[in-house]
């Protein structure tokens, strides 16, 4: 697989939202404050070399020009045999000079993020090259074939998951969700067949648009028939987690799925892991998942993180200088302190009144005739939700009919 890193390291987050949703827990003074976006860059470019990529290509641009030597000289030394450019895509023009040139190598699958913000926290590299295995199997019969790789717990949910309403879904495993999605998905992180990667980005011709990542074609055209593969297992995180979701009916509180952080130490090798312990720990990474409430809450009985020893992120291990687990710690509560956590992480809106339910239906029926007209796709954000709003409070009135409909 090759990695395709092609980003913009800029402070300012992608939406005002993304600031406003989580502003107290990065404005406070926990572990979760947060980071300049160069460290975030960093951390997630070091995340990605765990896995045997069998090329790099890494495109950036910089907001602030002292940004930019630290950054070139921190890829250098993570991978000193990638190809590095010292400038992002921005245009069609500039993306198929470099998709023309992935398309000449001997590799089918591309891990495309214009993102620097995703870094790559699962322990099981088994189970990536299970899953592009799996796609490869399907690319034989389909023309278009991604996996998406981040935003976990919005695309592993076949019920509750707002795009799973435009998708016909072929396989549901433990191992991975398959669906089709008759117009495509143009969510960035995704990893991709050369051909769709080619296909998004080099067939249209789209004059002089502004083109710096997927989302960005999604008002142009679509892509018939994409198969996507959703897996089970939690390759990537957003460091913001789902602040993308504020607001909308299908929200994901941080409390429910915590954003990220920077392990203090994390770039002098010297990070230092309290587990189990129920006293919090300045300049440590605690891990408690009995523990009720996140270090960003002002509260007693709080830890940073709530997984087991066995989740820790494999990049991370060759960092940690110190592992200090309580011997006299209950081990069972800590277990079901772990699985509860996965379950909330698997499906946060298992436990939603109908009240809510109904809310969040009428916002995915609302998404799919929407976005099945391309002058509504091109619609600002804004209005759209005022639209929703306005279905919403009919959405209990309609519900039945609105079923009607989608089984015909």
């Amino acid at each position: 697989m090759i990695l395709y890193f092609d980003v913009y390291i800029i402070d300012s987050p992608l939406t005002n939202d993304t600031v406003k949703s989580i502003q107290n827990i990065r404005n406070g003074n926990s572990i979760y404050k947060m980071p300049s976006k160069l460290d975030i860059t960093k951390y997630s470019l070091a995340s990605y070399k765990i896995f045997p990529w069998s090329n790099v290509i890494i495109k950036f641009d910089v907001a602030k020009e002292e940004d930019r030597e630290p950054f070139l000289r921190y890829a250098r030394e993570i991978f000193p045999e990638a190809e590095i450019i010292d400038h992002r895509s921005d245009t069609q023009e500039e993306y198929c000079k470099t998709i023309n040139e992935i398309c000449k190598l001997d590799d089918e699958w591309i891990f495309y993020t214009p993102n620097n913000d995703h870094p790559m926290i699962i322990n099981d590299i088994e189970y990536i090259h299970q899953i592009i295995k799996k796609a490869s199997e399907y690319k034989k019969q389909h023309k278009f074939v991604s996996i998406f790789y981040t935003m976990f717990s919005e695309y592993c949910n076949k019920n509750d998951a707002y795009y799973f309403d435009m998708a016909n879904i072929i396989e549901d495993t433990d191992e991975a969700l398959v669906c089709i999605l008759p117009r495509g998905f143009y969510m960035s992180g995704q990893i991709l067949h050369r051909d769709l990667l080619k296909y998004w980005f080099c067939t249209h011709n789209l004059r002089n648009e502004r083109i710096v990542r997927a989302e960005d074609l999604d008002k142009f055209f679509d892509t018939p028939n994409q198969l996507i593969i959703s897996p089970k297992k939690e390759m990537c995180s957003h460091f913001d987690g789902h602040s993308n979701t504020f607001r909308r009916p299908t929200q994901i509180t941080p409390d429910q799925v915590p954003p990220l952080f920077i392990p203090p130490g994390f770039f002098e090798n010297n990070i230092k892991i309290a587990y189990g312990y129920s006293k919090y720990r300045e300049g440590w990474v605690n891990i408690n998942p009995s523990a009720r409430y996140y270090s960003f809450r002002n509260k007693k009985n709080i830890t940073d993180l709530k997984i087991g020893i066995e989740d820790i992120p494999l990049f991370w291990k060759s960092r940690i200088k110190e592992l200090d687990i309580n011997s006299n710690a209950n081990f069972e509560k800590l277990r079901k302190g772990r699985d509860k956590h996965y379950e909330i992480l698997k499906n946060p809106w298992k436990s939603m009144s109908n009240k809510i339910r109904i809310k969040i239906e009428s916002y995915l029926y609302f998404n799919i005739y929407v976005s099945s007209v391309v002058f509504f796709r091109k619609l600002k954000n804004k209005l759209f939700l005022y639209i929703n709003n306005i279905i919403i409070s009919y959405a209990k009135k309609y519900k039945t009919q609105i079923r009607k409909c989608r089984k015909k």
